[in-house]
């Protein structure tokens, strides 16, 4: 065997030891060394440039190789073994542990040894009385760190920015070693201990941006050691060291004196960029959807020679201002891309904010709000109609609609002079160039983006239409939190003419949405509002406010996000054959109850359509509606109206939570005595115009369900079609129809029908007829009905 090189250990300061050979800590054994003898047998550990010393070493041979610690500062040459009373042979399997010896002459440890090749590295502190000892093993060279970089280099750290250290070994590390960063900003007196990562011969770590402060000293080192046990903190960093690489002695250091980087339109002149505290200043063109990336500044300052893009999905984060020293064309957010700022500051110069909106048909209409401050009207939709009568509209809550809600929408007579409010909403027209099928339309907004509180002042009560007024997305569910809203927000998404409900209702619990777009997709409100975006809202106090902090970096497609609490959701719609008529949402969540809960369930928009399906609280209808935890007992009763007798279909449009991990939706129709399965396939029924709240529930079980429908006045549905009658008795097959006047004559019959639906002619006579329908099971049911 042989004595190793020493290793340099723990950088906080150098000790220069004195000692003789016979000073200090050894191994001893048959395992490691060649034998028991004192002195000619001992291997003395190595004297470290800190408090802890280290010894390399290969077992002797495979299999169990025995050892002990032999303390030789006193010059008598202890020996020290496992603890306990005859100091028994001890198997020492966990390297990376220290041990606490006591003399021992008797028993050893030892480490079963799977190879000659292995390198063992025993560690055990410097000074006379210690008996603590580790040994970590190697299984192949043992590693030390060749070079240490950083960037930004020393001159250049920035305020707030990380800095990323490299260290690069003499070769690649076998199992059993790691590297490590050690760092301080107080001269040790606390550290913080990270492994680096990495492959072959390089690895990198990064000191935070919150360790480099203003004028911030700080020192690092690296080291390498076993991969368990060694101490975030730092404190067992001098005992659990293998070799390092401390510059030398004094430790690598730099000192944070930079808060502004340049960007010239190929790099960054720290070479990494700006940060939370440090300002960007921009004398090149920059797009975020490039090479160059996103960033975070605590100001933004666009000069000659200067752009900003914000490209589509990416986001700039700004604490401060954003300073555009020249015109909107050097500053463009695209669709999707999003300005963050922090603080409650004024902006400085304009902006190109674009945004595209849900695909629209002329004559359809979007509810709009700008982002920016001093944007016209007509200059945004320069297209839309203004005479005879202008199709830009603003919302008054002190007038009565047409239909008896509360709050109507008002022609605005000169939108040419009409700025957008900010944080208003205005309903505006589309472009009279708009094509007839749906498409997208991109609005373009130009000025000073918005910034800082927005505060709207309202009426307790009276509804407000409003939007988002940031070039970036809102949190829907915190704008309603900051709020204390106790009714839905509802987004206008509807193509003008068509059936169904104009307005997509928002709440905590989530959204119920409108129509399918141009591409087949419900409009179902996620929780996102974006930028341009506007609402309705029923005001609970004298002011509606937006703040700073509703903004995120969502990248919302929608114009209006993944499940984020702890909720589990069927969305349903209902459709007949014109189409799709309406969704409704069922929750369950942890702040729910099965009674009405303010901002978790949301009605439908006053008088919106007159075919719908709901969910019912007390035997009120809910677009959406949140529920207690979950149980597979719970039912849920629905609301259901009709304006035309026909054919329908209830569906699950998507689930989410426990219901896409395989809970099943059933649909009871209490009419037909039936329960289906709507996670299968949708239901489709007849229904007659009317309400029927009575008629279907929502339950989570199968056998609720007779499966024995019977044929009573509730199955059968008759209406007119053109000059038919059509009689439908759902799952029940029919053996005869017949057909009297009022006076008793038989009309028509059909004999033999065997089937659930028929047609029978009965002329265009108008008068009252009576329907008799027998199923095949001989049950007999009479309808009047009208021809």
């Amino acid at each position: 065997m042989k004595n190793f090189l020493q290793n340099a250990l723990v950088p906080i300061f150098i000790l220069i030891f004195s000692y003789q050979v016979n000073a200090q800590n050894a191994i001893i054994g048959s395992g490691f060394t060649n034998g028991w003898s004192v002195p000619g047998d001992l291997i003395y550990f190595n004297a470290g440039a800190g408090l802890s010393r280290v010894a390399t070493l290969n077992p002797r041979a495979a299999g169990n190789q025995y050892f002990r610690l032999v303390r030789g500062w006193d010059g008598n040459n202890a020996q020290f073994g496992p603890a306990g009373f005859g100091c028994p042979d001890t198997d020492w399997t966990n390297p990376g542990v220290i041990y606490g010896m006591s003399a021992c002459g008797g028993g050893a440890f030892f480490i079963n040894c799977p190879n000659t090749t292995d390198n063992y590295v025993f560690k055990t502190p410097n000074g006379p009385t210690s008996v603590d000892l580790l040994y970590f093993r190697v299984q192949g060279a043992v590693r030390s760190v060749s070079s240490v970089t950083q960037l930004p280099t020393v001159a250049n750290v920035t305020v707030g920015v990380p800095t990323t250290v490299t260290a690069n070994l003499d070769g690649a590390l076998a199992t059993g070693q790691a590297v490590y960063l050690r760092y301080t900003s107080n001269n040790f007196a606390n550290s913080v201990v990270v492994p680096m990562t990495g492959s072959g011969a390089t690895y990198t770590a990064t000191i935070p941006g919150a360790v480099n402060a203003m004028s911030a000293n700080v020192r690092y080192y690296v080291f390498t050691s076993g991969t368990i046990n060694v101490a975030p903190n730092g404190s067992n960093a001098d005992l659990y060291t293998i070799n390092l690489n401390n510059n030398g002695g004094p430790n690598y250091t730099y000192t944070v004196s930079n808060n502004v980087v340049t960007w010239n339109g190929t790099s960054w002149s720290n070479g990494v960029g700006p940060s939370a505290q440090a300002e960007a200043i921009l004398t090149g063109a920059y797009n975020s959807g490039e090479t160059e990336g996103v960033f975070t500044a605590s100001k933004v300052t666009i000069n000659t020679g200067g752009s900003l893009t914000i490209a589509s999905n990416t986001n700039i984060t700004v604490t401060n201002d954003v300073v555009n020293n020249l015109t909107e064309a050097a500053f463009v957010i695209e669709n999707n891309g999003n300005l963050i700022q922090t603080n409650d500051v004024t902006n400085t110069g304009s902006a190109t904010v674009l945004r595209m909106s849900a695909p629209m048909a002329r004559l359809d209409y979007t509810l709009w709000s700008s982002p920016v401050a001093g944007q016209l009207l007509l200059d945004f939709s320069p297209l839309t109609l203004v005479t005879p009568t202008s199709r830009f509209y603003s919302f008054d809550p002190t007038l009565t609609a047409s239909g008896g809600g509360s709050g109507a929408y008002v022609s605005i007579t000169n939108p040419a002079a009409t700025p957008f409010a900010e944080g208003n909403g205005y309903l505006i027209r589309a472009s009279n160039l708009q094509p007839a099928v749906a498409a997208p339309w991109l609005g373009t907004f130009k000025g000073v983006p918005n910034n800082g509180n927005v505060s709207i002042s309202s009426t307790s009560g009276s509804w407000y239409a409003i939007g988002n007024p940031y070039p970036s997305t809102i949190d829907a569910d915190e704008f309603i939190a900051a709020n204390g809203l106790t009714q839905p927000l509802y987004f206008w998404r509807k193509t003008n003419g068509a059936s169904g409900t104009a307005y997509a209702t928002y709440t905590s619990a989530g959204g119920a949405g409108t129509a399918p777009n141009v591409s087949g997709t419900i409009m179902t409100p996620d929780g996102v509002i974006a930028p341009g975006q506007g609402f309705l809202v029923q005001a609970t106090s004298s002011s509606l406010n937006f703040t700073n902090s509703m903004r995120n970096g969502d990248d919302s497609t929608q114009f209006f996000r993944t499940n984020s609490v702890n909720r589990s959701r069927v969305w349903l719609n209902l459709s007949n054959t014109d189409g799709f008529k309406n969704q409704t949402l069922i929750a369950y969540m942890p702040s729910a109850t099965n009674g009405v809960d303010e901002a978790i369930d949301g009605r439908f928009y006053e008088n919106d359509i007159p075919t719908q399906l709901s969910s019912l609280i007390n035997g009120e209808e809910f677009a959406v509606q949140g529920r207690a935890p979950f149980t597979v007992s719970d039912i849920v009763p629905l609301g259901f109206r009709v304006e035309t007798t026909g054919n329908y279909s209830v569906a699950i449009d998507h689930v989410d939570g426990l219901f896409a991990d395989g809970q099943e939706v059933f649909l009871k129709d209490n009419f037909t005595n039936t329960v289906h399965n709507l996670t299968n396939a949708p239901y489709n029924f007849v229904a007659s115009t009317g309400t029927t709240n009575a008629r279907f529930e929502i339950v989570f079980e199968s056998n609720l369900a007779t499966e024995n429908p019977v044929l009573n006045e509730n199955t059968v549905i008759i209406y007119k079609q053109n000059q038919d009658i059509v009689v439908n008795t759902g799952k029940i097959e029919m053996k005869n129809v017949q057909v009297y006047d009022i006076q008793g004559r038989l009309l028509v019959q059909q004999k033999d029908v065997n089937a659930s639906t028929t047609k029978l002619s009965v002329g265009t006579t108008n008068q009252v007829l009576i329907v008799k329908v027998t199923s095949k099971d001989k049950s007999v049911v009479t309808k009047k009905v009208i021809n």
